[in-house]
């Protein structure tokens, strides 16, 4: 019996990030504030062409949009020195009174590398390449200095990344900052964090959804870069693990679906030696976990079943499996992208796989890079639900 399994992005899918939006403007314009300057985020047409370019995650673009910003001033003016720390840069500016000059990253970003890589964060990959000669034209002031480090290293540390840090508190509010990550709040902002983020799946196609789960004709799935809480004694300070992802389940009422984010990924990996990196989309083990925990309920082997076969170990647990048709839903080309290679993997395996293809976008850089991954694109989830068969 053929078995249906819808695979749903979160944010710009189900759900606007307007939290995450607010929460990115408001850690950004805090750096820019100690600089002088009244504002630093660049608006949400620059933040949809990041995302454009595969770069999703907040935590990669804090730090890479603020080092842009940093290799713009240098630039302008280059008798600065160049110190260590990034607030130290940012008090600099400051005393010097630079005024905030046009930041155009996107020119600065067309020199990296365009998509992730498995094993490495965004902002790992870009200091890599930075590094080793072929992205150094990007940000040839920083290039080789401890300033990079400070802006880039560790982006999934709090502990260790300030700008990351910023954000965290932001978002989470201080509260729950400071009793997640046992750190003193220090920005202080207190407005984002009472912002609901507004639903996009409709409240029809919601119950409609549950109905159909309920009389065994679809399996909803979520599967996200946000952290999403898991029952493990994680240690403290572990970012994956803040239950970003569950604010959301519980608005949506989705308790009873499986949900893959960065929490049941990191939790997989301590497991199993690697590294939620290597885990999470692009990587087709994303969503190899997601079909094989709807299919037997069971989070762990089916993460390690997909780890095995991107690593070309031979595994029988896809033994047994029915036919699938599978529909994931993205807003960006990621997802997508690992959705693709997860597919593949399974045909080579034996099953019998369906795979449709759907990007939900209006940005015109997102509808152009959805299109080339062969998806159909649709301005909201509600549009590609009407042209389906969910019984």
């Amino acid at each position: 019996m053929k078995k249906t399994i819808l695979l749903f992005d979160m944010d710009g899918v189900l759900v606007e990030p307007r939290r995450y939006r607010a929460s990115l403007q408001s850690s950004m314009d805090f750096f820019g504030k100690i600089m002088g300057w009244d504002f630093l985020y660049p608006g949400e047409q620059t933040i949809a062409w990041f995302e454009s370019r595969g770069i999703i995650s907040e935590w990669d673009i804090a730090p890479i949009y603020m080092a842009c910003v940093v290799e713009t001033v240098l630039e302008t003016y280059p008798g600065l020195p160049i110190p260590q720390e990034f607030t130290t840069f940012c008090e600099m500016v400051k005393r010097a009174k630079i005024p905030k000059p046009a930041i155009h990253a996107e020119n600065i970003v067309n020199q990296l590398p365009s998509i992730k890589k498995a094993g490495f964060t965004y902002c790992d990959l870009v200091l890599y390449m930075v590094a080793s000669g072929p992205a150094r034209a990007a940000f040839p002031r920083l290039a080789g200095t401890a300033l990079i480090n400070d802006l880039l290293q560790h982006s999934r540390i709090v502990q260790k990344n300030l700008i990351t840090r910023i954000f965290q508190e932001v978002f989470l509010g201080q509260n729950a900052f400071e009793n997640t990550f046992h750190l003193p709040a220090i920005c202080l902002d207190r407005n984002t964090e009472r912002i609901v983020d507004p639903q996009l799946i409709s409240n029809e196609w919601n119950i409609a959804l549950k109905e159909a789960w309920e009389n065994g004709l679809v399996d909803p799935v979520i599967i996200t870069a946000r952290p999403s809480a898991v029952d493990y004694p994680a240690g403290e300070g572990r970012i994956e693990f803040s239950p970003e992802a569950d604010i959301i389940v519980d608005q949506l009422g989705w308790n009873r679906f499986t949900l893959i984010g960065q929490g049941q990924l990191q939790y997989a990996a301590d497991q199993m030696g690697c590294n939620s990196v290597d885990l999470i989309k692009p990587s087709p083990v994303h969503v190899l976990g997601a079909i094989g925990t709807t299919i037997t309920g069971s989070l762990l082997p089916s993460l390690q079943a997909g780890w095995d076969l991107v690593n070309n170990v031979p595994t029988t647990f896809y033994e047994g499996f029915p036919e699938l048709d599978v529909h994931i839903f993205e807003d960006s080309p990621v997802g997508i992208r690992g959705a693709a290679k997860a597919v593949d993997m399974l045909e080579f395996e034996g099953m019998t796989v369906n795979l449709t293809k759907w990007g939900i976008a209006t940005d015109e850089n997102k509808v152009k890079e959805l299109q080339k991954m062969g998806a159909t694109v649709v301005p909201t989830v509600n549009d590609a639900l009407a042209r389906i068969n969910i019984g």
